[in-house]
């Protein structure tokens, strides 16, 4: 079951609704709940808390995903997520740092106001990396709270009694195994390193794992590699939709720009 996040849009509101009235029914169906934070998130805490509680009461793990690097967020409000899932004891989560992909809202209020770091690299368009900053912090800064927030409180580490009720021989393997050879591993892989060291290597593998031309460089802070790079994505209502009558002439047309920056020793990752 999706909920989507706490927005007007999602309807997390009827879920709840309909969480009660599953419950009533004793419905028991139901393996897997998503549930996310957003712009309705304040509003809406309390009901979640109470719906987590009656999820797992009835042996249903929760899904929990979360969007940061929004324009006021700082270090505080990146935590904040992180601690309420740990609250809700959230069985799994994601999370994703905001991109600015053309042709949407995020890219048109963000541009105007300096935020978006990376405006036309699209390796890096997925989720993952911090192609923006936000009012309070660099895009660097971003990336390393998400990496240090995301390792903290890794359900990895703290297994849910929701999981261990559905999954009792993969969580007790996790136990036995799992655990104790990852803390091994991480002992001396990481020994004499600070967190920031680890934190640029680990930034440098993910890079590597898609090198598939040989292009890519040693993680260096975006706020860095791409300070000069030519703003070649126009607004966008100019963006043609994939597939367009002028999609290979503009994005070819940005692609031949971008390689000249990057063979002048402009932006490149």
């Amino acid at each position: 079951m999706f909920t989507g996040a706490h927005g007007l849009a999602n309807g997390l509101d009827a879920v709840l609704d309909a969480i009660a009235e599953l419950k009533r029914r004793d419905e028991r169906g139901i393996r897997f709940v998503f549930i996310g934070t957003g712009g309705q998130k304040p509003r809406l805490v309390e009901r979640s808390r109470a719906a987590c509680r009656q999820l797992h009461e009835n042996h249903v793990m929760i899904v929990g995903g979360m969007i940061i690097g929004l324009p006021w967020d700082g270090e505080d409000e990146i935590r904040e997520n992180y601690e309420f899932f740990r609250e809700l004891d959230i069985d799994f989560f994601g999370d994703q740092i905001i991109t600015p992909y053309p042709k949407t809202v995020a890219r048109d209020q963000q541009i105007p106001t300096g935020l978006v770091v990376n405006k036309s690299d699209f390796r890096y368009y997925d989720g993952y990396w911090a192609n923006v900053r936000t009012e309070s912090m660099t895009a660097d800064e971003l990336l390393f709270q998400r990496w240090r927030y995301r390792e903290k409180f890794s359900t990895f580490w703290r297994t849910t009694r929701a999981f261990k009720e559905n999954f009792p021989g993969i969580s007790l393997l996790r136990d036995v195994w799992g655990k104790p050879s990852k803390r091994v591993k991480i002992y001396f892989r990481n020994r004499g390193l600070s967190e920031r060291e680890i934190f640029e290597r680990e930034m440098t593998q993910h890079i590597m794992v898609n090198n598939f031309f040989g292009d890519r460089r040693p993680y260096r802070p975006f706020d860095e590699v791409y300070r000069d790079q030519p703003d070649i994505v126009l607004g966008a209502d100019s963006i043609p939709t994939p597939g367009g009558k002028d999609a290979i002439t503009d994005w070819q047309r940005a692609i031949d720009v971008y390689s000249s920056s990057s063979a002048k020793g402009g932006s490149g990752a």
